[in-house]
């Protein structure tokens, strides 16, 4: 039927148009309907009016575009439009037409501007989900009541249908009153409704018994004095449209006062007097003509006043009492009995007792169903972006404890949702955002406690990245288990599974348990879980565009944004928290190719920065052990594509992307001598032999793009290790042979004016050395000549002080007969330090 519905405006339309394009009739109307549309001539008005409509038309197709579902009348009448108006432009010889330009009239940009909402029309039909079934992410809970079995999530309907069965089989002799109890928020008037459900389709879709329904709300009356003329106008109202009915019952109204009669027609009834007995037993007798219960649902009995409950229970007892009837009401006993705490009893509990037949308590229902509503409530909201179960299993108790109705349900899960979506996601732990908002809801007081920092504290000795919040003392168990002396927040359970208790810490202080990505326990992400904002911080949406960059300028870019606002910590955290060993396809990419983004995200972020990030560097290492994909594979990559990728990822085209930092030291890692690291460097994917001879490679094409000397073409060539020698670097005879080349072409003499270091530390110590130590490898000995010597002398001319400097520390060094670089210490009383006074450095 619903598809029909859909349709079905489009068959006319079809049908209207082909009328429209055989029938001769059709064309008076046409001419007279769309004589401005079809035959309007050209001008400036045509002109203006068409631009003008052009540029309304472009700006709601691209306002509406992917937004606004159009409905289906009037796709439909635009397909009308353009079926007919195409019929009339290209078929039909009855219009001449005059061309706006070229060969397109006025006509051919109205029939374009219609096909082109046709087509937005259509593709919105299918992208927009606005009124698609299901919830969206930014969908709430309304706290209205079910009304169907398939709402029924507590599994209620079961006693529901069997009170409805009851009722069937009771006698019909007298009025029934049932009375539904169960506090605020616990589903009562969902539960009544399945009742009503069940006496109107029973078990096969056919009413359990014939009835009435009468639903009836006292608070809706005006005042108290109205609720029983409203409630019998309800009656009237509902009862099948038999005169002799409501006659009896509007003479029953009159004779108890609640409705009057004309005054003529009290001379005639007045003649005759009748007790209310006599037309209490009219109405019965009428009921009993009906063949029919009166079921009557009282809504909202809970929230009336006292004298709004006396009355209504006087409607139930007395003046509504008759056979064929039964009232259904719901309430919470607690608070009717405060209402009527003046009255007989203590609390009122005994004076309602006596007005109902039947007692019925609302079934209770097990933490397991309460918990099962909320994870089945955040799982059709997450849609497949969380894993729940896990994390629903693993805070079982504290839903429980927090969330215990089916009203709680409803606004747990609205307050959570608003949050988690106003809040970055991304930004945010899951499972801790939970258990946090969830002490929100239960123990708002303690949560505005802990935000202020009341149960936590910062064990870390210096304030550095990975500085945590752990509970206080007097908020843990010791180490033996024992719970502290004194009260402790209602929440500590929430507070004990969020923060490491103190069990949880080694003897340094030391948390044993790793925290999740941006976790509530690092200080500096701590304030984003109660604020809403990650202030000072860069969302994790934006991190996650990472994926989608393509050139290297772009993620440098963003790098270097980031490094500006000092949240390269952000990048970092964000890169190291990747599960890169079993990664996550996204930005529309594939497993291989996301895999492929990250390790080159992981090395470009070392290149652009030059940052030696501890966390960078152990994530760079792990990326290159083979051990660390033996489990999961290389995420869909074949062992030698992924190598072939890794060292083009490393030996970029682009020199300027080179992490260099990384490759000195996986360099320095791969020649070392010592038999210790052999399993690791076996366990490599790089092999040593190769990397020298891309090390190499990379120092020819670097220095072969450069004019003059620079520091990062020093750290370019100390790639070129050759072996180690006593801890001393020795670098390949090529690459050293490559360098003095270029010193000796450079002019610019950049390699020895800031060649020696010389700082003056204090007044008393003057610091001077080598800053190259690995210039005897470039400039060595040959025979009686220096090279280094000869290097200084034809470079810098003889008044250049810094010459003079040089070869006077080059002296001192020969003497001393290092062949290490080295520095020596000038003391105020010592100008002339002896060759002892020279203390050597090593390379590393």
């Amino acid at each position: 039927m619903n598809k029909l519905k859909t349709v079905l405006p489009y068959m006319i339309a079809l049908l209207c148009a082909g009328f429209a394009c055989t029938q001769d009739v059709f064309v008076s109307v046409v001419d007279w309907l769309g004589a401005l549309s079809l035959k309007l001539n050209y001008g400036w008005f045509t002109a203006f009016f068409t631009g003008l409509m052009m540029v309304w038309c472009g700006y709601k197709l691209k306002n509406n575009w992917q937004k606004y579902r159009y409905s289906d009348i009037l796709i439909a009448t635009l397909v009308f439009y353009v079926i007919t108006t195409l019929y009339y432009r290209f078929i039909y010889n009855g219009y001449d037409y005059v061309p706006l330009l070229w060969k397109v009239t006025y006509v051919d940009v109205l029939w374009g501007l219609a096909i082109a909402f046709v087509i937005e029309s259509l593709i919105n039909k299918k992208k927009v989900k606005g009124d698609a079934p299901g919830r969206t992410e930014s969908s709430i809970l309304l706290d209205y009541p079910i009304e169907t079995p398939e709402e029924d999530k507590f599994d209620y309907y079961t006693e529901a249908k069997h009170i409805a069965d009851t009722l069937s089989k009771l006698p019909e002799d007298n009025a029934v009153s049932v009375a539904v109890l169960s506090p605020w928020g616990y589903g009562k008037t969902s539960f009544v409704n399945l009742i009503k459900y069940a006496i109107k389709h029973g078990d096969n879709d056919k009413p359990l018994f014939d009835h009435v329904i009468i639903e009836f709300n006292p608070r809706q009356s005006k005042d108290v004095s109205s609720i029983q003329e409203d409630f019998f106008k309800a009656l009237i109202e509902t009862i099948p449209n038999e005169f002799a009915i409501r006659s009896k019952v509007s003479d029953y109204l009159e004779n108890i006062g609640i409705q009057e009669i004309h005054p003529v027609a009290k001379i005639f009834t007045g003649i005759i007097k009748r007790s209310k007995d006599d037309v209490t037993r009219d109405v019965n007798s009428a009921l009993d003509s009906l063949g029919k219960r009166l079921v009557v649902f009282i809504d909202d009995f809970d929230r009336l006043t006292d004298v709004e409950i006396i009355e209504t229970l006087k409607l139930i007892d007395k003046n509504a009492a008759f056979r064929h009837t039964v009232f259904i009401t719901a309430y919470d006993e607690n608070a009717v009995s405060s209402a009527l705490k003046n009255y007989e009893s203590d609390n009122g509990i005994a004076y309602i007792d006596k007005f109902f037949t039947l007692r019925f308590h609302l079934p209770l229902r097990s933490e397991h169903s309460v918990v099962n509503s909320v994870y089945q409530t955040l799982k059709e909201w997450v849609n497949g972006e969380k894993d729940l179960l896990p994390i629903m299993n693993k805070q079982y108790w504290v839903v429980a404890e927090c969330v215990r109705s089916l009203r709680d349900v409803k606004n747990f899960c609205n307050m959570f949702m608003m949050d988690y979506v106003f809040n970055t996601k991304q930004d945010v732990d899951f499972g801790e955002y939970l258990l946090l908002e969830l002490m929100k809801f239960g123990y708002y007081e303690d949560y505005c406690n802990l935000y202020k920092k009341v149960y936590v504290e910062n064990r870390s000795l210096f304030q550095n990245a990975d500085a945590l919040y752990s509970l206080k003392a007097q908020y843990s168990t010791d180490k033996q288990g024992k719970e502290p002396e004194g009260n402790l927040p209602r929440s500590i359970r929430i507070l004990r599974s969020i923060f490491a208790d103190y069990k949880s810490f080694d003897d340094y202080g030391c948390s044993k348990e790793k925290p999740t990505y941006r976790s509530v326990q690092y200080v500096r992400y701590f304030d984003m879980y109660f604020t809403n904002r990650g202030y000072g911080h860069v969302q994790a949406e934006r991190l996650e565009s990472l994926y989608t960059m393509q050139s290297d300028d772009e993620i440098d870019k963003f790098y270097r944004q980031c490094i500006q606002q000092k949240a390269q910590s952000d990048i970092v955290d964000f890169l190291r928290y990747q599960d890169w060993q079993d990664i996550t396809p996204k930005g529309g990419l594939t497993k291989e190719e996301t895999f492929k983004q990250f390790v080159r995200l992981v090395f470009l972020y070392s290149a652009v920065t030059n940052d030696d990030d501890m966390h960078i560097h152990s994530l760079q290492l792990q990326l290159i052990y083979k051990t660390n994909f033996e489990e999961k594979g290389y995420n869909g990559l074949e062992e030698g594509t992924y190598h072939d990728y890794l060292m083009n990822i490393l030996y970029r085209e682009d020199t300027t992307y080179i992490p260099l930092a990384f490759l000195m030291r996986i360099t320095h890692t791969l020649i070392s001598p010592e038999s210790d690291g052999v399993k690791e460097i076996n366990n490599f994917i790089l092999m040593s032999d190769e990397v020298k001879r891309k090390n190499l490679e990379l120092f020819k094409k670097y220095i072969g793009t450069q004019q003059q000397y620079t520091t990062y073409l020093s750290s370019v060539y100390r790639l070129c290790m050759e072996h180690i020698d006593n801890s001393r670097v020795i670098i390949s005879k090529e690459a050293n042979d490559i360098m003095r080349d270029f010193l000796n072409k450079d002019k610019s003499n950049e390699y020895l004016n800031e060649f020696l270091i010389f700082n003056k530390e204090s007044d008393y110590n003057i610091i001077m050395g080598f800053k190259d130590p690995f210039f005897k490898q470039i400039f060595p000995v040959d025979g009686d000549k220096d090279l280094f010597e000869i290097y200084v002398k034809k470079s810098l001319p003889k008044g250049d002080e810094n010459r003079a400097e040089i070869l006077a520390y080059l002296k001192r060094y020969r003497k001393a007969g290092s062949d290490h670089s080295g520095y020596y210490i000038v003391k105020n009383d010592n100008p002339n330090p002896s060759n002892k006074e020279i203390i050597e450095g090593l390379v590393f």
